[in-house]
This record gives C-alpha cells, structure tokens and sequence, in this order.
C-alpha cells in the first residue's frame, strides 16, 4: 500500500489509476448494473454497519456514569473507543477499561435489543433481489452465536443463515482480530465494508478485497490504497451509514472496478 499526506486521501480514493486514464472507454452504467457485471461479492461487518449496537452502548455509557455531556455512537463505534474514553475521563486502568469494554460491546441482553442501522434493510434487500451474493460476519465472541440469528431473523429475514458467519468452534483456530479477514477470504468477498479502521486494515493487508470505510474520523496517518474508499456522514454528528455508501455508488459506480491487487 501506498503511503500518501492526508491531504491527498480524498483526491486520490475518488478513482483508481486505470480509471483516471481509461474512464472514458467504460460503459455508464449503474452501480447495480457494475455489481452484476463485475460478479461482486460483498461482505458487511454487523455492528455499526447493519446493526446499530453502537446506539446501545452509547446511551448505556450515559447512563450509567450519568454523563452530562451525552457520548455519541459516532464517538464508541470503533473497537479500544470506550477504554479510551474510561483511561481520559475517570483515569481507569487501561485493562480494567478494555474488560469493560469488553462487556459493554458483548452483553447478550443487551445486544439483543439492537435495531437495524439506517439503510441497511434497504440495501441488502435490493441486493437479495437482484442476485447480488453477498455476507454478513462480525468477531462477536461465540457466546452471541444464538442472539445474532435471532436479530436477523427477525429484521433482515431475506438473509440465509448460510450467510452469516459467526465465530464458532468450527473456527476457533482463526484469531478474534483477523476473523473478518479470515472470512474475506474464505468467502470470496470482493467489497468489504466496515466501520472499524483496524478491521479494515487487516483485510487491506491480508487479502485481495476493496473495502468501503464508514467513518467520519481523520486519522493522524492513513494508509492509502486504491483498494479503499472512505464513506462519511455529511452530518459528523451522524455515523455514516450504508445510505451513505449506496448514494456514494449512485454518484460514481466506476469505484467498484477497483482492480483486486
């Protein structure tokens, strides 16, 4: 991968460089059109991507250290936010915070309770409609095995549960990390779309796939690929969310022949 400035990351993910100088020769299609044509394969991280866990652990967080200032999902929605948030805020020790973390993130009861994000019934419906293959997975801990069916049973009933993939004992060997990676690869996925920067490096790095980030954040130091484009929310408030990434393929479906290199 290709270390750039951070002011070049937006210029630079809007096209790969065979489009840049080849754009001209491709068809205008739509991104539906490009999916099928391309025979893509798209893989989806579940929290904060197609579930809303993050609005959970956020009002939890406001709720049980009663923050006068409300925490944001947009502020916890990576993984190591909310020990971060505990190590500044209250001086916790930095294990003691990531076991909280740790619970906070992983609590059936709660997890349980978790909605759909915005856009993503829409978005996976239309492309069960249109034959476009696709998966779901998460490095939830096994334990959450039986609520995450559950959950997209009852919201996202279109999706097989052969297409969901779920930390198991048949998997255990893979590290919790290196689980999405894991699952690119097994699966075929040509998109991966996440809202983890970390996650999103593992699957830059150990596999062939392009990745949409959903992120608002400007990292100190982005890795640059022509692999990954970053989704944000107009609204930095707002997480970004898979209508913004369905309104980022609308406006330019050229993103998705990103050579797999």
């Amino acid at each position: 991968m290709v270390r750039l400035p951070l002011a070049s990351w937006d210029n630079f993910v809007l096209k790969s460089p065979f489009l840049m100088e080849n754009e001209h020769l491709l068809p205008r299609k739509t991104f539906k059109e490009v999916l099928k044509d391309q025979k893509c394969v798209l893989g989806f991280d579940i929290d904060g991507v197609l579930i809303n866990t993050p609005k959970l652990v956020a009002e939890k967080l406001n709720k049980e250290f009663d923050l006068k200032r409300k925490i944001l999902p947009v502020e916890i929605n990576e993984w190591y936010a909310v020990q971060d948030f505990l190590v500044r805020k209250f001086g916790w020790e930095k294990q003691k915070a990531y076991d909280y973390e740790l619970y906070i993130w992983t609590e059936p009861e709660m997890v349980k309770d978790a909605r759909p994000m915005p856009g993503a019934r829409t978005f996976t419906k239309e492309l069960t409609e249109i034959d476009v293959p696709f998966f779901v997975y998460s490095s939830r801990k096994p334990a959450l095995q039986e609520v995450t069916y559950a959950t997209f049973a009852k919201w996202f009933p279109w999706i097989d549960p052969e297409q969901i993939v779920l930390r198991s004992k048949d998997n255990s060997h893979v590290p919790g990390p290196v689980f999405k990676a894991y699952t690119v690869t097994t699966k075929g996925i040509t998109h991966h779309i996440d809202d983890d920067y970390l996650h999103i490096l593992d699957v830059l790095s150990l596999t062939r796939a392009s990745a949409f980030l959903l992120s608002n954040k400007l990292y100190p130091d982005y890795y640059i690929s022509p692999r990954l484009r970053r989704v944000s929310n107009p609204n930095l408030s707002k997480m970004p969310d898979l209508k913004d990434v369905q309104a980022s393929l609308v406006q330019d479906p050229t993103i998705l022949y990103v050579a797999q290199s």
